[in-house]
């Protein structure tokens, strides 16, 4: 049975019952950790930009979730299939969001089938918590950007740190209450802390059949940026922008004007990109949009214009 605060009760849950419940939920849908090889790659997450409004709103779960897959999607983009997971949690005896984080936490390991482990210490000030999670890097062929190479990107299910820190402070700025309802029956603050997927599913066979790429998880910060700085020198990015949809509950927040502007300062939604051969465009577009996640052609690999001085 889940502990009080998970299952709606208001009493505190003694911190000393967290574990046992911890281990009690994911233990149905996991292997042993034993069984799992020793990681050579490792992706660490701590509680992001997301938390302050997540626990203001009681959604702190989800930042739980987000924390697992930000760690994956980064594993992912450097070729590599995440194989386990290490979750360490110092809370409180009483009260506290640390549970809640463990909740989010302990459900995204179980749709990852991702065995876990745990290391637990009670304290009597802040909580924390912190998530690794290891993989094996597959021999994939490397890609280096060159012109003529197609920049993909693929949109998440909740904002990444930087959106979420962009679309509030529009919020804000614009008087747009947090409470407010939107057209998909969730409120502002709900779609601005709501838990972002992983693109673990899409990215497995790339993955496992070597198929050449380059990816960027994006976590915070400007999409175009991000693009532009992980290329070799000379080269840049004729982007389209009409490519980009922003969050669909925000999409109105992103007139013509302004969405240079916004993809200058976030991630418009989409939180990984990859750079693949012209010739295999249509290779990756296809598996994406069979498994319902189809990725935007954001541009296309060029030359840098040279400068006259």
């Amino acid at each position: 049975m889940l502990p009080a605060r998970m299952n709606g009760g208001s009493a505190p849950t003694p911190w000393s019952n967290v574990l046992r419940w911890l281990a009690d939920l994911i233990q149905p849908s996991t292997r042993p950790t034993d069984a799992v090889s020793p990681p050579l790659v490792v992706s660490v997450r701590r509680l992001g930009a997301k938390f302050a409004l997540a626990l203001q709103l009681d959604q702190v779960e989800a930042v739980g979730i987000d924390m697992i897959h930000s760690a994956v999607n980064e594993l992912l983009s450097m070729h590599v299939l995440p194989q386990a997971a290490c979750l360490s949690v110092a809370g409180r005896e009483e009260g506290g969001f640390a549970e809640d984080v463990v909740a989010g936490v302990a459900r995204a390991c179980r749709a990852h089938d991702l065995p876990i482990t745990v290391q637990l210490a009670t304290v009597s000030a802040d909580e924390q918590v912190g998530i690794t999670v290891s993989g094996i890097a597959l021999e994939s062929p490397p890609l280096v950007p060159q012109p003529g190479d197609v920049v993909l990107a693929l949109r998440g299910t909740g904002p990444v740190d930087g959106d979420s820190m962009f679309l509030g402070a529009f919020a804000a700025e614009h008087g747009i209450p947090i409470e407010r309802s939107l057209d998909n029956g969730d409120s502002v603050g709900r779609t601005l802390t709501a838990a972002r997927a992983s693109h673990a599913s899409v990215m497995h066979r790339p993955i496992r059949d070597r198929w050449p790429f380059r990816a960027i998880a994006i976590d915070e910060g400007s999409l175009l940026e991000r693009v532009r700085s992980s290329l070799p020198a000379g080269l840049d990015v004729e982007f389209d922008l009409s490519t980009l949809r922003p969050p669909a509950p925000f999409e109105e927040w992103f007139p013509g004007a302004r969405r240079m502007d916004a993809a200058n300062a976030c991630a418009v939604g989409h939180d990984f990109v990859l750079f693949v051969r012209a010739a295999d465009a249509r290779r990756f577009e296809s598996l994406f949009a069979a498994w319902n996640e189809p990725a935007a052609r954001l541009g296309i690999v060029v030359a840098q214009a040279k400068t006259s001085h």
